[in-house]
């Protein structure tokens, strides 16, 4: 979904109510200011309605940037203490019981670059037939 400014979003929630609450004819109106192909979505627009009739904002919400203490000292004399107890407990059990996630860690410490080696993504579907969706699908090549 695109990021739109106070003011942009101002402009649809008037144009929303100037056109008797049509998602659709806010669409056609935007075409005047942004031109036929950047204009906000649809889905932009209902979103932005949503939002400004449920949370009464036209801001971004904020999102509160907790700590991710996995390598906390506390965290290391843990691991370390269920390590001395039982040497032979596979990582991903041990993960479980501490509530940690270790292979990141490890992998980062092999190679400090390994970080920017992943990549995620959502599904894709592939069919029997040879029928791809392109629509979410991706091929990277190194050219």
């Amino acid at each position: 979904m695109e990021r739109l400014s106070p003011a942009q979003r101002l402009q649809i929630i008037q144009l929303y109510y100037e056109n008797q609450r049509s998602t659709r004819a806010v669409f056609r109106k935007l075409r005047e200011t942004y031109g036929p192909h950047d204009r906000p979505t649809e889905h932009t627009i209902r979103y932005t309605i949503v939002k400004f009739e449920t949370q009464f904002s036209l801001l971004d919400n904020i999102r509160l940037n907790r700590p991710h203490p996995a390598r906390s000292e506390e965290n290391i004399t843990v691991v370390a203490g269920s390590v001395r107890d039982d040497r032979n407990e596979l990582i991903r059990r041990r993960s479980q019981q501490l509530g940690l996630s270790e292979w990141v860690l490890e992998k980062i410490e092999e190679n400090p670059l390994f970080s920017t080696n992943i990549l995620f993504s959502d599904e894709a579907h592939f069919w029997l037939n040879g029928y791809v969706n392109k629509q979410n699908f991706l091929i990277w090549t190194e050219e």
